[in-house]
C-alpha cells in the first residue's frame, strides 16, 4: 500500500496493534489498490495479485498441456455503499477468513480497495472450481476507510479523501462488474417498499458499463437487503417475485444482467447474534446453494486463473488512462495466442508443397489446395486454443477464424490461377479437354499464355514442331481474369467451415492430447506432403507441433529434418512404413457431367458439327459468338445443340 497521498497527520497507533490478525490478511489479499500519480489516482496492482502471478504464471508458452475444466475461478464480487456490511456477509460464506473489524466499534468503511478471498468450499461441485470473492471498498461513504488509517496511521485531508471517493465511484462498479460472474449488492434499503433499491442497482449498472463495448458476457446480479426488520421471514424465490411485482421499473435491470435474485437477511446486533440466528444461518446456505447452481449452468464461461489475473491486468490498466474498453477484444488478446512469426510461412511452404504436385494448376486444383490449407489453419487455430475452455467463448473464436481466413486469402491470392480459355488454333494431341491459361496472378502480366503444349498454332509452328519435334504453348494479349466469385473474399460457408473444423480439431487435442502428434502427421501424409524435407530443419521448426525447436530440446528421426523432444517421444511409436493414401486423383478428375468450362454447371449442349459434349447451355452460348469455335478440336462450328437423355 503506497503513502504517496498521505499527509503528515498522524493517528494512534493503538488500533494495528490491537487487530494485526485482521491487517495482515486485508493487506496480502489486496488485489487492487488505488495510488495517486502525478495528481491523478490509479488503479494498481496489490500484494495478492503479485502472489497469484508469481505462482500460477507458469510457462505457457513452452507447456503442451490443456488447461482442464477445475482449474477455471468462478468470482463473486460484493458491492455496495460504505457500512452496508458487504464485508461482514463476506466472511460468513464457507471457507472465508473472518478479517472485518465489529462495525459496532467502528463506524464508517471498514475495507479499503478490492480485497481478494478465495474458498474451495463455498460451491458444492465436483468440478471443485476455486471461488474468488472480491470484497470491494463501498461507494458514497462520508469517511476515510478504518483500515487505511491502521496500516499506515494517517488521515487523508478533507479534499484528498473526496478525490479518492470519487476514483472509487468511478473504478470499482467498472472492475466488478467486468471480472465478475456474480455480482451481489448489498444494501439496507427496503426491496419492497419504494424504489431507491432499484435507482442503486441501476445506478451501479450504468456506471458499470460507461464508456464499454462489446461486454462477451453479462454478470448475475444477487441483491441482498441486509439487516431486515420485518418479522416475516422470505426465501430468495419468494423475496424476487416480491421485488419485481412491487418495483415495475425493476425490469430496466434486466439489459445489464443475465439473471437477478434477492435476498433478505435479518437485522444483525453483534456478530455473535447473528452466528446463532437460525434463519440467517439458513440465507447463508440458500446463498451458497445459488452459487453453486449458478457456477454450474456457466461452466463454460469460467476463465482459468492466469487469463483471469491478465483480464484484471489489461482493464486495470484502462481504467487508469480513461481508455474505452473493448472486451471482446481484451479477451481475444488474453485468451488466443498470437500467431507465430513463421505460421503464414508455414502455411504458404505446405500450400505450395502440394500445389505443385500437379503441373497444371487449374481453379479446381487451386480450390483443393486451399480447402487443404483451410485445414492446417484450422489446426493452427486449435494448437493455439488448446489450453483453454472455449465453450462459453465461440464468439472469439468465431472472430478469430473469420480474422485468420481473411488473411490466408490474401497469402494465397498470388497463386490463383488466370481462367481466360485459350481460342486459338493450337490444339493438345488428346483433343479431349480444353486449354486455359492459368498463370498465377502473382506472375501475370499483359499476356495469357497456354497452361500445357498445343499443336498446330500456327503453320510455322507446325512445321517446327515436325521437324525440330519441338512442343510449344502459344500466348495471346489480355489481362488475368477469374470467375471465381470467391476471388475477393471467402463466402460464409467458408468461415463456417473453418470454424466447425476448428472446434473439431480443439474437441480432439483436449479429449486426447496425443492426436497433436498423430492427426497432422496423418494428415499430411494422406495429402502426399514430404514431411522430411529440410524447410523445418532449416528454420528450426519442428515438423510435427510446428513450435519452435531449440538446440536443448532437438531430436533427429531422419537425415533432414528435426521434432521437439516431446513429438519425438510420442512419434516413435506412430511412424508406420505405409504408403501414403493418394487422394489426388479424386481432385483432378474432371467429374463426368459437369461443364469442363465454369466446372459448376451440368453439361446441356454439343457444338455442331463435331458434337464434342462438353459445355452447359451458358458457357457454350458465349463460346459460339464470341469465338465461333470450339474449344476442344477447335474447328469452325455452326451452332449449338441441346443434347436429351
Amino acid at each position: 500500500m503506497s503513502n504517496s497521498i498521505a499527509t503528515d497527520e498522524q493517528l494512534d497507533s493503538n488500533e494495528t496493534k490491537e487487530h494485526p490478525d485482521k491487517i495482515n490478511v486485508q493487506q496480502e489479499n489486496e488485489l487492487i489498490y488505488l495510488e495517486e500519480k502525478q495528481g491523478v489516482i490509479v488503479l494498481e496492482e496489490g500484494k495478492a495479485f503479485a502472489s497469484d502471478w508469481n505462482r500460477y504464471n507458469t510457462n505457457l508458452e513452452a507447456s503442451t498441456s490443456t488447461t482442464s475444466q477445475s482449474d477455471s475461478i468462478f468470482v463473486v464480487s460484493f458491492v455496495g455503499d460504505t457500512a452496508s456490511g458487504k464485508s461482514f456477509l463476506a466472511s460468513h460464506l464457507p471457507g472465508i477468513e473472518s478479517f472485518t473489524f465489529d462495525e459496532s466499534e467502528h463506524e464508517g468503511p471498514t475495507t479499503a480497495n478490492v480485497i481478494r478471498l478465495e474458498s474451495t468450499s463455498i460451491l458444492n461441485t465436483e468440478r471443485k472450481n476455486n471461488c474468488l470473492v472480491l470484497d470491494i471498498e463501498g461507494e458514497n461513504g462520508n469517511s476515510h476507510p478504518r483500515i487505511l488509517k491502521c496500516w499506515a496511521n494517517y488521515m487523508l485531508p478533507s479534499e484528498a479523501a473526496k478525490k479518492r471517493r470519487n476514483a472509487v465511484g468511478k473504478y470499482f462498479p467498472r472492475l466488478a462488474y467486468l471480472l465478475s460472474n456474480v455480482i451481489i449488492l448489498v444494501g439496507q434499503d427496503d426491496l419492497f417498499s419504494n424504489s431507491r433499491y432499484v435507482d442503486r442497482a441501476y445506478q451501479f449498472a450504468v456506471q458499470a458499463v460507461a464508456d464499454t463495448q462489446q461486454n462477451a458476457h453479462k454478470p448475475v446480479l444477487i441483491m441482498i437487503q441486509n439487516r431486515y426488520p420485518g418479522p416475516k421471514r422470505l426465501s430468495s424465490e419468494e423475496a424476487t417475485q416480491k421485488f419485481f411485482s412491487t418495483n415495475p421499473d425493476a425490469a430496466n435491470l434486466w439489459m445489464f444482467f443475465l439473471n437477478i435474485h434477492c435476498f433478505i437477511f435479518p437485522f444483525k446486533h453483534t456478530g455473535v447474534m447473528v452466528n446463532n440466528n437460525e434463519h440467517f444461518n439458513k440465507q447463508v446456505n440458500e446463498l451458497q446453494n445459488l452459487l453453486t447452481t449458478t457456477s454450474e449452468q456457466h461452466q463454460g464461461r469460467l476463465l482459468p486463473r492466469l487469463p483471469w489475473l491478465l483480464l484484471t491486468r489489461k482493464i486495470s490498466q484502462k481504467l487508469s488512462k480513461d481508455e474505452p474498453i473493448n472486451m471482446h477484444m481484451i479477451l481475444k488478446d488474453i485468451l488466443i495466442q498470437e500467431k507465430t512469426l513463421d505460421e503464414d510461412d508455414i502455411l504458404s511452404f505446405l500450400f505450395r508443397k502440394l500445389y505443385e504436385q500437379q503441373n497444371i494448376h487449374s481453379i479446381r486444383w487451386f480450390h483443393y489446395c486451399r480447402d487443404f490449407a483451410i485445414e492446417v489453419l484450422a489446426r493452427f487455430i486449435a494448437y493455439r486454443l488448446r489450453r483453454h475452455n472455449f465453450e462459453g467463448f465461440n464468439d472469439l473464436v468465431k472472430k478469430e477464424c473469420e480474422d485468420r481466413l481473411n488473411d490466408l486469402w490474401k497469402l494465397l491470392d498470388e497463386y490463383r490461377p488466370c481462367e481466360a480459355l485459350y481460342m486459338g488454333r493450337g490444339y493438345v494431341k488428346e483433343k479431349d479437354h480444353p486449354v486455359f491459361c492459368y498463370q498465377h496472378k502473382g506472375a501475370h502480366d499483359t499476356m495469357h499464355q497456354t497452361s500445357e503444349v498445343v499443336h498446330g498454332a500456327s503453320w510455322w509452328r507446325a512445321l517446327f514442331e515436325k521437324f525440330l519435334e519441338l512442343e510449344t504453348i502459344d500466348k495471346w494479349n489480355g489481362l488475368f481474369q477469374t470467375k471465381d466469385k470467391t476471388a475477393d473474399s471467402p463466402a460464409k460457408e467458408m468461415h463456417e467451415k473453418l470454424f466447425r473444423m476448428t472446434n473439431a480439431y480443439w474437441n480432439k487435442l483436449r479429449s486426447n492430447p496425443t492426436d497433436i502428434y498423430t492427426a497432422f502427421n496423418h494428415f499430411l501424409r494422406k495429402s502426399n506432403i514430404d514431411i522430411e524435407d529440410e524447410y523445418f530443419s532449416r528454420r528450426n521448426i519442428c515438423f510435427c507441433c510446428l513450435g519452435s525447436v531449440t538446440e536443448n530440446n532437438q531430436q533427429r528421426i531422419i537425415k533432414r529434418s528435426i521434432v521437439c523432444s516431446t513429438c519425438h517421444q510420442q512419434l516413435q511409436a506412430l511412424r508406420t512404413d505405409s504408403p501414403a493414401e493418394s487422394v489426388l486423383s479424386q481432385s483432378t478428375t474432371i467429374i463426368q457431367n459437369e461443364c469442363v468450362i465454369c466446372m459448376s454447371a451440368s453439361r446441356e449442349v454439343a457444338f455442331d458439327p463435331c458434337f464434342h459434349y462438353y459445355f452447359c447451355q451458358s458457357c457454350a452460348d458465349e463460346m459460339f459468338t464470341k469465338f465461333k469455335r470450339c474449344p476442344i478440336c477447335k474447328i469452325v462450328v455452326k451452332g449449338v445443340k441441346k443434347i436429351y437423355g
